[in-house]
């Protein structure tokens, strides 16, 4: 047993505290706890150059500590940080942000939040038969969720429908419910500026809606800045960044041909190609003013960053993953980022999304 002090947040959203052992300091990953925490922990795993720990009792409480205001905090595994000042939680963020990216970027990270609390109007859970929720943390038990604070309220009844039917499904605010077992789909949609976006359950789209748009002004507002005749969206899903993107010329690339054929719908005024991007980037000619990508939470696959760099002078790159867009950043070595913001759209959880906007060193 180790009596600690949590000094800092892991970009997993563990608490971070360190013991002297064998002459040097070791680090302890304890999840549930917040810097300033004074906690007794046992180690339930060891690994050469870390531990990870449990709670056993928390002795003295951080001043960024709240109250737990659900009761299946710490056993299910969908949010991390509800235990700790919202506004913390954004600081703690762009602190292991800001690590992460030292060896790349040591500018201003600016941030852009929303409502912390009932965001998600788009979830999918499962349910073993009996109940229906969220895995268990580290565990595929599923947790029968009754209390949430990070859905919108109006999925809780639907959510309960499903006890009994042992399945995964995605749910989305006054639309309904989606088996993804089954090979049925639906048409839902959601508002962005104004204009109504089409989609399929199964096409991913971002779960936090609202501040989805102040996501999508960013980018666009970005994009728009130089004024560019011609923009590459590589990974360009059901169209939600394109479709606000207009005065250029927008060529459109998506693998997935659900979320192609959505994207035609929402972003009627660009070129769509339904093909794997990395297999257009091989065979592209052209020259893009912009780049913009948004892929998936591995980043870009190694290699092919080379020739992006080949096809533009400016990119700007939305990321779900510090450590991917730092991967990334390392081999586009001809590129530098000009600004970075940190959209809060996963609120309660250790989860990012990063906008940085890079362009070709002088």
């Amino acid at each position: 047993m180790h009596e600690l002090k949590i000094e800092s947040l892991a970009s997993t959203g563990l608490g971070v505290a360190r013991i002297k052992e064998e002459g040097f300091n070791r680090a302890i990953f304890v999840p549930f706890t917040c810097p300033g925490d004074v906690v007794r922990a046992r180690i339930t795993e060891r690994k050469k150059k870390y531990y990870v720990g449990e709670t056993v009792e928390l002795v003295s409480k951080s001043p960024d500590r709240v109250p737990i205001r659900c009761k299946h905090f710490g056993i299910c595994g969908s949010c991390d940080l509800l235990h700790i000042k919202y506004k913390k939680q954004v600081e703690f963020k762009r602190e292991f942000v800001r690590y992460i990216l030292r060896d790349v970027y040591n500018g201003k990270i600016d941030t852009i939040t929303g409502n912390p609390d009932f965001y998600r109007s788009r979830i999918r859970v499962f349910s073993d038969g009996k109940n229906a929720g969220w895995k268990k943390y580290r565990s595929n038990e599923v947790v029968n969720v009754e209390e949430c604070r990070i859905i919108g309220q109006s999925l809780l009844p639907e959510l309960g429908k499903l006890r009994g039917k042992a399945g995964e499904y995605v749910l989305f605010e006054d639309a309904g419910i989606w088996n993804a077992a089954s090979k049925d789909n639906f048409v839902w949609s959601y508002g962005l500026n104004g204009q109504k976006i089409f989609f399929s359950p199964s096409c991913f789209i971002q779960g936090n809606v609202c501040l989805n748009e102040n996501l999508v002004n960013l980018v666009a507002g970005e994009v728009k800045k130089t004024s560019p005749r011609s923009v590459l969206e590589l990974f360009s899903g059901v169209g939600n960044f394109s479709s606000q993107i207009k005065g250029c010329r927008v060529t459109c690339v998506e693998g997935n041909r659900l979320s192609s054929h959505f994207g035609k719908i929402n972003a009627g005024h660009c070129e769509h190609i339904n093909q794997d991007v990395y297999k257009f980037l091989e065979k592209n000619k052209d020259r893009y003013d912009v780049v913009l990508l948004d892929p998936p939470r591995e980043g870009i696959s190694e290699g092919h960053e080379r020739r992006i760099a080949e096809i533009t002078e400016r990119i700007i790159y939305v990321s779900c993953d510090a450590e991917a867009l730092k991967n990334n950043l390392r081999r586009l070595r001809e590129f530098e980022i000009e600004n970075l913001w940190l959209v809060d759209m996963f609120p309660h959880t250790h989860h990012v999304e990063l906008v940085a906007v890079l362009g070709k060193k002088k």
